[in-house]
């Protein structure tokens, strides 16, 4: 079995649920069945989409950071459950000399499976570096984006979630939902996963991430 590390705090309540839904997945019979994870949840990291947006402080030296500390802590894989902070991969993954899964590519390439084409819930910050974009490129993927106005209420949302507004948040969600009901939607953003849960015709990126997090750790 391999140990597990966690970049988290990205937000903190978003690594709350991605350890939560860690714990009820994982074919465990008894405690001692269960990954040996270590999460360095770690707030303080600048918010990924302000930068990406030119508006914040560059999050990569936290990120670089918190990784080295799980790494020296003995983490032998690590996973970030925030989509935002995938932006910063390719920098990230050189700098430490132990595997970072990309729940990024990992998620198109189970779209891909069943699709040619979906509309990303996501960050701005996450929309505008592209890092969907190219990992549905690379799976033959046609991304669609929301309308820019539903956009501006999506990113509303996502602070209300943060802010820990749970039931509103999942209110709006569902009308946004509704407006691509005939469609694949992906849940590209931690906070969106925490209120979609459950629901029909959502991908949810946390939920492949866990997956893939149990395979590696078990195998």
């Amino acid at each position: 079995m391999k140990i597990l590390g966690v970049i988290g705090g990205m937000g903190p309540l978003a690594t709350c649920e991605f350890y939560r839904r860690l714990i009820e997945k994982t074919p465990a019979q008894r405690d001692q069945d269960h990954i040996h994870v270590i999460i360095d949840s770690y707030p303080q990291i600048p918010d990924r989409t302000a930068h990406l947006l030119g508006k914040g402080e560059d999050p990569l030296p936290y990120l670089i950071e918190s990784a080295r500390r799980l790494r020296d802590a003995g983490a032998e894989v690590l996973c970030m459950p925030c989509n935002t902070a995938h932006a910063f991969f390719e920098d990230l993954a050189p700098s430490v000399d132990i595997p970072i899964l990309n729940m990024i590519e990992l998620t198109m390439e189970h779209v891909a499976q069943f699709s040619r084409s979906a509309v990303i819930l996501a960050t701005d910050g996450t929309i505008a570096s592209g890092v969907y974009q190219k990992a549905a490129k690379k799976q033959g993927l046609l991304l669609h984006e929301l309308h820019p106005k539903l956009q501006k209420k999506l990113m509303e949302v996502i602070y209300t979630i943060k802010s820990g507004e749970l039931t509103r948040g999942k209110d709006e969600i569902r009308n946004i939902i509704e407006l691509h009901k005939d469609e694949t939607l992906i849940a590209a953003c931690t906070e969106i996963s925490i209120v979609t849960q459950g629901m029909k015709g959502i991908v949810d990126a946390m939920d492949i991430l866990v997956e893939h997090v149990i395979s590696t750790c078990l195998s």
